[in-house]
């Protein structure tokens, strides 16, 4: 178990690290970005688990919503706003974003101008495009 010291000592070298991170950014938004992220990756594993449930429940076990086709995945949109509240193609999913990321040198355009977040980039302070414009640190970080 961490003593009070240590706990404070990792607590002020993770404080350096998002401080250096953010840049100008402001303290606020810059967490806004953070949970809106996470929020985003929430929302893509849940939808997968949904419909992988289904899929199993129909005996497809092996089946991988995250590697279907968008054009597939558009005939249970429908279904998916009904049951889910949302929908979101495999293309847009947080992994795959994820596995594009380094190679996508408008990576912070994409998530706000594309459909990646359609839905999110509206409602969730943080996705804008000045991310990357004011701190070259967040053009550089890649998702864990």
């Amino acid at each position: 178990m961490a003593t009070l010291q240590e706990r404070a000592e990792l607590h002020k070298t993770i404080w350096k690290i998002a401080n250096d991170l953010r840049g100008s950014v402001d303290g606020w938004e810059f967490k806004a970005y953070v949970l809106g992220s996470i929020f985003y990756r929430f929302i893509s594993e849940n939808i997968c688990d949904y419909i992988h449930r289904l899929m199993a429940e129909a005996g497809q076990s092996d089946f991988d919503y995250s590697a279907l086709d968008d054009a597939t995945a558009e005939n249970i949109r429908k279904k998916m706003v009904e049951e889910k509240g949302y929908f979101i193609l495999p293309s847009q999913l947080f992994q795959n974003v994820v596995k594009s990321a380094d190679r996508d040198e408008n990576l912070n355009e994409h998530l706000t101008s594309d459909r990646q977040t359609e839905g999110l980039s509206a409602e969730v302070p943080g996705y804008e495009r000045r991310w990357g414009e004011h701190n070259p640190h967040l053009q550089e970080l890649h998702p864990i």
